[in-house]
């Protein structure tokens, strides 16, 4: 049987998980490195703030041990990875849609018409399929800044834990003597 320290402690890493990816995919100041092109540039992961609601944990206790279950919109963990996704023209032209995207010719902003809408849809699901999106690592960070943060509290509390099985297996060995 887990102590109540060691749920609490893994709750709190799961917690501290969430709010981390949150903070960093809300991030304006994160740089990220163009595959197409191998700029640098700064900028929210996630324009909508979907995938940034989107996160939650929920730590589930059994009998001697515990389950940690972080959920997220499917597609985090691509983004995370700058992994290539099928996409087809029909899904990208719906996205372009759903955006507030303003077109440019030059330095000028011009009508969003459904030619321009295509045609970015078109190039907007060519380099999704072909190359990918750009790797952003804010999950990888998450994990790790949380991690690091919560290791000698889960530590402890799984030693604690530990030390009080052992106590229990010998007491039995002994017939409940001491």
């Amino acid at each position: 049987m887990l102590s109540n320290e060691t749920i609490k402690a893994v709750n709190d890493w799961g917690d501290d998980i969430v709010k981390f990816a949150k903070i960093n995919i809300g991030d304006k100041n994160r740089t990220r490195t163009s595959k197409m092109t191998g700029k640098k540039r700064k900028g929210k992961i996630d324009s909508t703030g979907k995938l940034r609601k989107s996160f939650s944990q929920e730590t589930t206790e059994m009998e001697n041990s515990f389950k940690m279950a972080i959920s997220a919109e499917d597609y985090a963990q691509d983004v995370n990875d700058g992994t290539k996704r099928r996409t087809t023209e029909a899904q990208a032209l719906r996205w372009v849609k759903e955006k507030p995207i303003r077109f440019r010719e030059g330095n000028k902003f011009v009508k969003a018409t459904e030619a321009r809408k295509r045609n970015f849809a078109k190039f907007v699901a060519w380099k999704v399929s072909t190359i990918g999106s750009d790797y952003t690592g804010y999950l990888d960070e998450a994990i790790a800044d949380a991690t690091t943060k919560h290791e000698d509290k889960i530590t402890e509390a799984a030693f604690r834990d530990a030390e009080a099985a052992a106590e229990a297996a010998l007491k039995s060995l002994n017939n409940g003597t001491s």
